[in-house]
């Protein structure tokens, strides 16, 4: 990790001096050469402080069904039970055997392969990680932090397509024309699009291990961020009794 002066961090967007940060995090490519990997301005506190949240998003992403048939996605497996077998990650451990739920493993069409246990996923936590690939990404294809005045929106493919089909295939669907990228031996893919009208706003696709694992991300206005989610929770409220007396 070397120094690269005083300059803007690309995930916290404040000055500070800098280091070369991988984006996505080192952590889910083992055995992939760091030349290999997309590498960004990072302040210490960004880059150093994400550790842990690193390690956790490897086990997430390398415990997915499918994520072994990449021989990357293979060996972040392997090293994510031996980071476990580790006293100081002997209580994580525990508290995936305690939480761990029987589940059926079936084929899009319906019909049942095999049994197994779900791990329950820390969603909150995957977009944090999420959330400073995506900054990274944008400094890395256009050579600039994200504006200020900008957030990001993260979610994982399964769960929009659970929640609300139509709207993530037409979301797919507008990624078919942006070109696609590959790093780290194919490990990590992605596509992304701009806005023509504001070089800020962008929407991206994120695939880890051949699909394994997939993310949508956007980069927004934070006030037209915050005004939409305050909307969303308007009309979640239930409905308050009321009528003439």
């Amino acid at each position: 990790m070397s120094a690269l002066g005083r300059g803007i961090c690309v995930h916290c967007r404040r000055e500070a001096d800098l280091t070369w940060d991988h984006v996505p995090p080192r952590a889910i490519f083992p055995g992939v050469a760091p030349s290999h990997l997309i590498e960004v301005p990072a302040c210490f506190a960004c880059n150093n402080g994400s550790s842990a949240d690193d390690e956790e998003f490897r086990l997430m992403l390398s415990t997915r069904i499918h994520t072994d048939e990449h021989q990357v996605g293979r060996r972040a497996l392997e090293t994510a039970l031996r980071g476990l077998a580790r006293p100081q990650r002997r209580k994580r451990l525990h508290e995936i055997l305690r939480n761990r739920k029987p589940s059926n493993l079936v084929s899009p069409s319906g019909v049942y392969i095999a049994s197994g246990y779900a791990i329950p996923v820390d969603l909150p936590r995957l977009r944090m990680v999420v959330s400073r690939i995506t900054t990274g990404l944008f400094w890395a294809e256009t050579r600039r932090p994200l504006g200020t005045d900008y957030v990001t929106q993260e979610t994982l493919l399964d769960y929009m397509l659970d929640v609300d089909e139509p709207n993530a295939m037409q979301a797919l669907m507008s990624f078919a024309s942006c070109p696609l990228k590959s790093v780290g031996n194919g490990a990590f893919r992605y596509r992304f699009g701009r806005d023509p009208n504001d070089a800020d706003r962008t929407h991206w696709w994120m695939s880890f291990y051949d699909d394994a694992v997939a993310f949508i991300a956007l980069t927004v206005d934070r006030a037209q961020y915050k005004a939409a989610s305050e909307a969303a929770a308007i009309e979640q409220r239930p409905a308050t009794p009321g009528g003439s007396s």
